[in-house]
């Protein structure tokens, strides 16, 4: 997941070209300024990179200058002397890493990766009428986690099997019961995720088969009663093509017409779905077919079936005459059973005609005053009868274990992403059989082979677990050093425990070869597939307080122990391995030489092993992925080291759990063997992390300095502006200013003036095009929130995308105390300190005090500069921060009758004098409403920048001259219609610049 120089974007992840030029010519010296330092090869594998990774110190000894020289190997001796006193000292000193090759130098640096983010999707359908206007978008990874409802299964969609519906459905012709509101797709196989109440004859990580509305998506939800056990030795995509038309033919011709053996069967449109499922269920009773088709390549394919009486159905003429010519011939009155889908030309009453007397009709057509089109009873029996439909559908499971039902001829379009020509292509009625949908499993998961992951009860190895499991795992091993999962991960650990899935937990240290030896015993037998290494070990420490305990406490579980893995166990060559590097491998980590040098080892394996020759013997992993992995949000080693805040200073973001997997699924389906993952904003890390960016990271400083001269053209603010405008404001405060922003924004973009806050968007202007740049002029602006690539969809409105951000920005304010539980504070010189109660001022002869109310969140101590200048007594109410946040106030009345408590145990009875900043203006005007109900007097509220001011009348200048109070505060009160003034803060920033008393 990776960032724009400009923007905070997790579409992305980066490469990192660290992977040395050629490693299969084995570098053989390392070269450090100042000095020579030399490291021989020894080994066929990269053991070297470790002094790479060391060589990553220069982030915690900034006056330390290092550069690593990958030099040729197989040269002469006289090459390396020519090397060691000419090439050595002229390399360039602005550069950190280079490859030498016959003299002619090569640098390390960052670049863009050209992996494609995949997480999941859905089509979407925002009005019906034509296939072209569906479109893929974004789906939000809340639709699946979130608890289902009881009866409600979620599923892991992975195959679709379209019917001619679908297509009426978008174009707006024919919709009923369960699809009257939904996008296309219904038939289909998957994988269950999560389960409601009351559902007993599924298990999670069951794959099943069955009807899903709306499933052109990675996840759908479903009522569970539509669903069944999918035939074991089916695919996904041969089970998705049966539901509907599996129980159409059974209750058409098994439970109404009841067909039997010797009896005449008239299939018409039998080329299709329901006509090819018909032929068998025929073929397994002992009928004869008759059968009708258009083209005449599926009329050879219905004789490759073994249908012997084919005719038209394009021409009813036709269709009759080769009828009567064909029974005839057979010596036959007529047909038993007609199982009619067909309307036009007059087929019905000459089907009608062929009939024998005592024969079947069955109709599975719907007729209307426009289209007629399977109406069949299978999609009443969904929405009134499900548990009867789920009896069919147990039918077909045993249908499947008699022989009697086999899979259907298909025309399969790989990828979610391709819904709109897999529909146009069943519109065009060139398919034979079923139309499919298939979505592979994003972790290229085998279900006969066994994954294994080091470090697998790690909160990161449980969660990647359970994603392998979403993904098409049947099995899986878990290795540990204590066989304890981590305590973070309660709810993915209980949701495995519960899965249809082999779950094998075994006790390993992986960096001890023995204990590696004694599980290769305990596996015999066991077809392991790819190998997730997450096993490390943090041991920080500065450079020279690193000891060999610490070097090798680092090293052991990832470096020794991936060799133990790879080496003693027998994994499967083909399957994808992914090796969990750390972003201290690429960027470095004050503090983790020893952890950056591990990593590099992994990081240099990948694209190793990806160069050896597969027949000479040893370790031979083509499909190797090494990821250096930044902070994850949710669990890992920077959330149990709380990190997590100081990377987000330096300008380093975290992947949430869904998009690191979403990382990981595009990273294994690439060609890409090295890869970053991390989101940066680039202009505030490299400032706060390096005294001089270095060469590897130049072009990125390039980038942002052209993206900040890009903002500073167009008047957008600097990188950190919008959120340093925000950074005074709490709560409703700062909802109001994050709404108003984003309606500015969103108008520019749409280039319209007319936007309502409560419209939808995508109603006002909006297209999917300008609704990517309104999300990434966001994330310039709100730099640091996260904004999801379906924003437009998940939070429509500006009011609804405002609650959003302003939740992402952080906490509002926490609580007050109740009333009763304040204690008054205790007097301090001029001013006191803000604690959680009122806080008193100076002390002078004036004999009704000033009572202020800073702006929501705000303490006593913002009125301090004011304090000082007033001559009479004040008081300053700070906000608590110490209750819990199911006692706040639930209105602005509730909060204004606490700080009116307060201010009473002060001053028992008016007249009250009032003031308030920013929300603090509002909050004043509703104590004083609240100090009229108990009959008190207020003669005077003193209003200093409100937010939102409220419609007042009133004569500011005379009000202020009767008080007494305008010599002190009548500059201070912000401009009101008709008066004339200034605002609270600039004031105050002019008297404390003027040294002012």
């Amino acid at each position: 997941a990776a960032s724009t120089a400009t923007s905070r974007c997790w579409s992305e992840p980066w490469s990192s070209p660290r992977q040395r030029p050629n490693w299969v010519a084995r570098p053989q010296c390392w070269s450090c300024r100042p000095g020579v330092l030399s490291r021989w090869w020894r080994s066929r594998v990269p053991l070297t990179t470790v002094v790479f990774g060391d060589s990553l110190v220069q982030c915690e000894w900034s006056a330390l200058r290092i550069v690593c020289a990958d030099l040729d190997a197989c040269k002469p001796t006289d090459a390396w002397v020519q090397l060691s006193t000419d090439v050595l000292p002229a390399l360039p000193l602005e550069e950190e890493e280079i490859a030498i090759r016959d003299l002619e130098f090569s640098a390390a640096k960052l670049a863009r990766s050209a992996v494609k983010y995949s997480g999941a999707i859905r089509l979407n359908m925002p009005a019906r009428g034509s296939l072209t206007g569906l479109r893929v978008v974004p789906q939000a990874d809340t639709s699946v986690r979130v608890a289902a409802a009881p009866g409600m299964a979620q599923l892991r969609i992975r195959a679709v099997g379209l019917n001619f519906r679908d297509v009426l459905n978008v174009a707006k012709l024919h919709f009923i019961g369960l699809w009257e509101h939904s996008p296309p797709g219904a038939d289909c196989g998957g994988t269950v995720i999560g389960l409601g109440d009351n559902v007993q004859h599924l298990r999670v990580a069951e794959d099943v088969f069955g009807e899903s509305p709306g499933c052109l998506s990675t996840y759908n939800t479903s009522s569970a009663a539509l669903l069944s056990p999918k035939p074991a030795s089916w695919t996904y995509e041969e089970a998705c093509c049966m539901p509907v038309i599996f129980v159409t033919v059974e209750e058409a011709l098994g439970d109404l017409a009841q067909l039997k053996r010797g009896e005449r069967v008239l299939i018409h449109a039998a080329a299709g779905g329901v006509g090819l499922v018909a032929i068998q269920y025929a073929h397994f009773v002992g009928a004869e077919v008759y059968a009708t088709a258009g083209a005449d390549e599926k009329h050879e394919f219905l004789r490759g079936l073994g249908v012997k009486h084919i005719t038209s159905s394009r021409s009813g003429q036709k269709f009759e005459d080769d009828m009567k010519q064909m029974l005839k011939e057979q010596g036959v009155e007529g047909i038993d059973v007609v199982l009619n889908s067909l309307s036009h030309d007059d087929y019905i009453p000459r089907s009608l005609a062929l009939l024998r007397k005592g024969g079947r009709f069955i109709e599975i057509g719907k007729r209307g005053p426009d289209v007629m089109y399977e109406k069949i009873a299978a999609d009443t029996m969904m929405e009134k009868e499900p548990w009867r439909y789920n009896a069919y559908l147990k039918r077909l499971l045993q249908r499947v274990d008699d022989g009697g039902l086999s899979p259907i001829n298909m025309h399969i379009f790989g990828g979610m992403e391709r819904g709109v020509a897999a529909l146009q292509f069943l519109q065009r009625a060139s398919n034979i059989g079923k139309v499919v949908i298939s979505s592979s499993s994003r972790l290229l998961c085998s279900p006969d082979q066994m994954p294994l992951l080091s470090g697998g009860l790690g909160a990161l190895g449980v969660v990647t677990a359970q994603f392998l499991v979403e993904e098409g795992a049947k099995a899986l091993c878990l290795l540990s050093r204590n066989g304890q999962p981590a305590k973070d991960v309660g709810p993915q650990w209980s949701w495995l425990q519960k899965c249809a899935v082999e779950l094998r937990i075994e006790k390993c240290d992986v960096g001890r070869k023995d204990s590696v030896l004694a599980l290769r015993d305990a596996l015999a037998g066991t077809k392991l597939g790819g190998l997730m290494h997450l096993a490390g070990v943090l041991a920080d420490g500065v450079l020279p307080s690193l000891t060999r305990e610490s070097l090798d406490r680092s090293y052991g579980p990832k470096v020794h122990g991936l060799f133990n893995l790879c080496r003693i166990l027998d994994f499967h060559k083909a399957a994808p391995h992914l090796l969990f590097s750390s972003t201290s491998a690429l960027f470095g980590s004050p503090g983790q030489a020893n952890y950056s040098a591990s990593n590099s080892v992994l990081d240099s394996l990948a694209p190793f092993w990806s160069a050896q020759d597969p027949e000479g013997g040893g370790v031979f992993w083509r499909n190797a992925r090494s990821v250096q992995w930044g902070p994850w949000a949710e669990v890992g080693m920077a959330v149990q080291a709380n990190t997590l805040g100081r990377a987000k200073s330096m300008g380093v973001g975290a992947l949430t759990n869904a998009q690191g997997l979403a990382i990981m699924s595009s990273i294994l389906s690439s060609a890409n063997l090295l890869v970053g993952a991390v989101p940066v904003r680039w202009g505030k890390y490299l400032k706060s992390a390096y005294p001089q960016v270095p060469s590897f990271l130049k072009d990125f400083e390039a980038e942002a300095k052209k993206a900040a001269e890009a903002r500073a053209a167009r008047g957008a603010p600097g990188e950190s502006a919008v959120l340093g405008a925000l950074s005074g404001l709490t709560g409703e405060e700062r909802l109001v200013a994050v709404r108003s922003s984003l309606r500015d924004l969103a108008r520019e973009v749409i280039d319209s003036a007319e936007l309502e806050a409560d419209s939808p968007l995508m109603d006002s202007g909006m297209d999917s095009l300008s609704g990517v740049e309104f999300r990434n002029r966001l994330q310039t602006e709100f730099d640091g929130v996260n904004l999801p690539n379906s924003m437009v969809f998940d939070y429509p409105t500006i009011t609804e995308l405002a609650g959003f951000i302003n939740g992402q920005l952080g906490d509002t304010p926490e609580p007050l105390p109740a009333a009763a539980s304040a204690v008054a504070s205790p007097q301090a010189e001029g001013f006191l300190e803000p604690l959680n109660a009122l806080c008193a001022g100076s002390e002078t002869a004036a004999t009704t005090p000033l009572f202020l109310v800073p702006g929501a969140g705000m303490q006593a101590g913002s009125f301090r500069t004011l304090a000082a200048r007033l001559a009479l007594a004040s008081y300053g109410l700070s906000w608590p921060k110490s209750i819990p946040r199911d006692q706040w106030p639930s209105s602005l009345k509730d909060l204004a009758k606490l700080f009116f408590a307060e201010i009473q145990k002060v001053q028992s009875e008016g007249p009250y004098l009032l003031a308030g900043h920013s929300f603090g203006a509002n909050v004043c005007l509703e104590i004083a409403a609240v100090a009229a109900a108990k009959g008190q007097q207020v003669s005077m509220v003193i209003l200093l920048d409100p937010r939102s001011l409220l419609p007042l009348q009133v004569d500011v200048q005379a009000a202020f001259a009767k008080s007494g109070l305008a010599e002190s505060l009548a500059l201070l009160a912000q401009t009101l219609p008709g008066a004339e003034g200034a605002r609270y803060a600039e004031l105050l920033d002019a008297h404390e610049g003027s040294g002012d008393e």
